[in-house]
């Protein structure tokens, strides 16, 4: 059986490569955005920690994982402070994942 982890980088592979402007391929991503935040949710459920502190240390997951995190109850601290600390290092670049993190921190009082 396939860790959670390991489909949940696997799905982001998949998103991170869609070619939006084709209708089909954006049912994909939508399917693979779907599963990955079912799954982190999971992992918060389940409180398994250490898997999602992997998520975010790996470059293609830190996103999916860090807003899934935040956004649900019952996260500890060092798990917070760790999605935190990736959206703002997300906030301080130049395009539209930028402006979104910076957008997401101010809709939610953390200062960028």
């Amino acid at each position: 059986m396939v860790r959670a982890a390991e489909r949940i980088a696997s799905l982001a592979r998949v998103h991170a490569d869609v070619d939006f402007s084709d209708p089909r391929a954006k049912d994909v991503a939508n399917s693979a955005a779907d599963e990955i935040r079912g799954l982190i949710l999971e992992l918060v459920s389940n409180e398994d920690w250490d898997d999602l502190s992997l998520l975010l240390e790996d470059c293609v997951t830190a996103s999916w994982a860090a807003y899934t995190a935040m956004e649900s109850d019952g996260v500890p601290n060092r798990v917070a402070e760790a999605s935190l600390k990736t959206i703002r290092s997300l906030a301080d670049g130049p395009g539209a994942e930028s402006l979104g993190a910076r957008t997401w921190l101010q809709e939610r009082g953390h200062d960028t």
